[in-house]
């Protein structure tokens, strides 16, 4: 048991011990396929169960508070890297891969983005964030099967490459990234880690080098930790991967 496994159990031992059963037996028998899981069924039912809670998106193992210190502590490191890198969301037309709860959603619309797009792979919580975000667009989609319309100068897609569980899945998401995102754009993911392996029924590790090889054109312009993991930022480089 690693020391984080170790820490929740201490602070939450019924909803350590419930998760480690739900993960380790009921998931894999109720959304496993093969080598590959019912993306959607599952995040529908995780999400449903969860609300707009972080929760739902975030470690079921932490509370809704513990959560929310996590994600705000990320999200600062994240405005210092843009920061640093002289990287302009306000203005910029934006794609968001993986909506969740609408954490990030929330924190793109307040940076004054000239056009946002949502997708989810579930529409389960989509009316609540249309309700709360008129301004944006939300739609259900699977990077890993589904086209997505338009050409963004940016695209987020923040923890949610590790539930992408096969190669061939996120090789599809990659190509849906590079053909969304246009020349020159940049494409910003979290959950990078330092060794492949998988790990649960719904969650990979992918290294650096699996992302970037699997993103046609695309030149690595820097690598932090994030989260406990890794976040990259990936240029789409003009006049590769079929541009012309």
């Amino acid at each position: 048991m690693d020391r984080q496994t170790l820490g929740k159990l201490i602070r939450h031992p019924l909803r350590t011990a419930r998760n480690v059963v739900a993960k380790l037996i009921v998931g894999p028998f109720k959304y496993g396929r093969g080598k590959d899981y019912d993306a959607e069924g599952y995040w529908s039912d995780r999400l449903s169960h969860h609300g707009l809670s972080l929760e739902g998106a975030g470690d079921e193992g932490l509370s809704e508070e513990e959560n929310r210190q996590a994600y705000e502590a990320a999200l600062g490191t994240l405005n210092r890297i843009l920061e640093d890198e002289g990287i302009a969301i306000r203005g910029a037309e934006v794609l968001e891969i993986g909506v969740g709860t609408g954490f990030y959603t929330a924190w793109l619309a307040s940076v004054g983005v000239a056009r946002y797009v949502g997708v989810d792979i579930t529409e389960t919580l989509l009316p609540d964030l249309r309700r709360r975000f008129p301004a944006l667009e939300f739609l259900k989609r699977d990077v890993t099967t589904d086209p997505v319309e338009g050409t963004f100068d940016m695209v987020f897609m923040m923890d949610v490459v590790e539930h992408i569980v096969t190669v061939e899945k996120l090789r599809q998401a990659m190509e849906t990234v590079h053909d969304c995102l246009a020349p020159g754009g940049m494409f910003v993911l979290s959950g990078v880690r330092r060794q492949a392996k998988r790990n649960l029924f719904y969650d990979r590790s992918w290294t650096c080098e699996d992302v970037v090889n699997a993103f046609p054109g695309g030149r690595l312009i820097r690598r932090v930790p994030y989260r406990g993991n890794d976040l990259l930022l990936v240029r789409r480089e003009p006049g590769a991967g079929g541009d012309p």
